[in-house]
C-alpha cells in the first residue's frame, strides 16, 4: 500500500489530484490518504501506526505551511500532531518516505524539526509542480515508487472464464512487440526517471533533471525568492562581475544553492533591460545534459515561444525565448553545460530581460560585451 501524508490546510487540493493519479496507476485499494478520518473514540496514534504497518512507501506532501500554525505555535512541534505522528511512525518502521515538495517549497533543515523527525530532512525529495508540469512530475514520482516497491503494488485483476487465456495471448503479443521495439532501438539512448538526491528540491519549469539546480523566477524583476537548496557541499556566491556601464546591481531573482558560485543581476538606468548570470558547480554530477543543464525559469503567465537546443560530445547549449504576460516583456536565456568529466566544471544560465523591441536593439551589444566580460 502507498500511504499519503499531508496537512489539509497546507496542500489538500493538489494532494487530491495526486491521490487520483496514484489510484489510476496502482489501483484504488493500494493508495491510502486520509489518516485523519479516524472514528470517534479510537486512539488516533494506534490507528495511524496500524495503517502504516500495511504501507510499503509513504508519500509526504510538503507545502509552504507544512509545519502548521495554531495560536502562534508550530503544530509540528506538538507530539499529538497527526503529520508528526505519521512521519515519525514511518521512519521508526524503516518505511521509505518520499518528501514531495510543492512548487518551490523548501525542504526543512534537520534543526527545524523535532528530534524524531530529523531523519526526514535527509530523505530523497521530489518537486511536484501544481501547474502545467504536474503530470510530468507525478510520473517521476510514480517511477520512483515502482523502484522502491520492485514494480509497485499489483493492480486489481479479474479472474475466471476466458479472461486468463485472453490475458495470456495479450501478454505474448506484447512481449513479441516489445522484443521487436527493443531490437530496433537498442542503440538509442533513453532517459530514465529517478528520484532526486537527498537535498535536491529543484522547481522544474522545463525538462529539468533531478541533479540540476533551482531556476524559478519571481514575477517582479528584482524581487528575491526563497527557494530550495540543491547539491552537496555549500559554495558561497562570488560577486566577481564588473557592473556594466549605465547599469546598477540589483537583487538576483534566483536563490543561491549550495552549488552556486556566481549569481549576479544588473538593471539599466532606464529600467528597460536587465542582464543576469547564474552559475553552479556540476563537476561531481553525471556528464550528461539531463544531469547538468539548468532549468529555464518562468513566472506565472510567462510562455516559452522558442527553444533551440544544441549539443555535441563535450557541451550542451540551449537558447530559449520567454514571453511575458500579454507581451509586456521578453526574456532571452542561454544555458551552457559542459559534458566533460572535469571536477571543476561549471554550468551557466545567462539572461537578457528587455521591456520591448527598442530595448533589445539598444542593449544587444552591451549584453554581448557583458557575457564576454564575465570570468570564472
Amino acid at each position: 500500500m502507498i500511504a499519503i501524508s499531508y496537512r489539509r490546510e497546507d496542500s489538500s487540493p493538489v494532494t487530491g489530484r495526486l491521490f487520483d493519479r496514484l489510484q489510476t496507476e496502482f489501483g484504488r485499494r493500494n493508495v491510502f490518504m486520509d489518516f485523519d478520518s479516524i472514528p470517534f473514540g479510537v486512539d488516533f496514534r494506534d490507528k495511524i501506526k496500524v495503517t502504516l504497518e500495511k504501507a510499503r512507501v509513504v508519500v509526504a506532501v510538503v507545502g509552504p505551511n507544512w509545519v502548521g500554525q495554531r495560536e502562534g505555535k508550530r503544530r509540528i512541534d506538538d507530539p499529538r500532531d497527526f503529520v508528526r505522528i505519521e512521519i515519525a511512525a514511518a521512519l521508526e518502521r524503516g518505511i521509505p518516505v518520499i518528501p514531495v515538495l510543492l512548487d518551490h517549497t523548501v525542504m526543512p533543515d534537520p534543526e527545524q524539526l523535532p528530534e524524531e523527525l530529523r531523519p526526514f530532512a535527509f530523505r530523497n525529495a521530489l518537486t511536484l509542480d501544481t501547474g502545467v508540469d504536474f503530470h510530468h512530475h507525478a510520473s517521476r514520482l510514480i517511477s520512483g515508487i515502482r523502484e522502491l516497491t520492485n514494480g509497485g503494488p499489483a493492480r486489481k485483476t479479474t479472474t475466471g472464464g476466458r479472461w486468463p487465456v485472453v490475458a495470456g495471448i495479450i501478454l505474448v503479443v506484447g512481449l513479441i512487440a516489445g522484443g521487436a521495439w527493443w531490437a530496433m532501438n537498442a542503440q538509442r539512448p533513453t532517459p530514465t526517471a529517478s528520484m532526486a538526491s537527498p537535498t535536491q528540491t529543484a522547481a522544474q519549469t522545463a525538462a529539468l533533471s533531478p541533479a540540476a539546480t533551482v531556476a524559478v523566477v519571481s514575477p517582479v524583476p528584482g524581487t528575491p525568492l526563497v527557494l530550495p537548496t540543491a547539491g552537496p557541499a555549500a559554495a558561497t556566491a562570488v560577486p566577481s562581475v564588473n557592473t556594466p556601464a549605465n547599469f546598477q546591481r540589483v537583487t538576483p531573482r534566483i536563490a543561491n544553492t549550495p552549488r552556486t558560485i556566481m549569481n549576479e543581476r544588473f538593471r539599466s538606468a532606464d529600467g528597460s533591460a536587465e542582464f543576469a548570470i547564474f552559475a553552479i558547480r556540476v563537476g561531481d554530477l553525471p556528464a550528461t545534459a539531463d544531469a547538468r543543464r539548468i532549468a529555464i525559469p518562468r513566472a506565472e503567465g510567462e510562455t516559452i515561444t522558442e527553444r533551440t537546443p544544441l549539443r555535441d560530445s563535450a557541451h550542451f547549449h540551449e537558447d530559449v525565448t520567454v514571453a511575458g504576460p500579454r507581451g509586456g516583456y521578453t526574456r532571452y536565456f542561454a544555458v551552457d553545460a559542459p559534458l566533460t568529466a572535469n571536477a571543476d566544471e561549471t554550468a551557466r544560465l545567462w539572461e537578457f530581460w528587455v521591456r520591448d523591441e527598442r530595448a533589445l536593439q539598444s542593449y544587444k551589444e552591451a549584453y554581448r560585451a557583458f557575457k564576454k566580460s564575465v570570468a570564472f
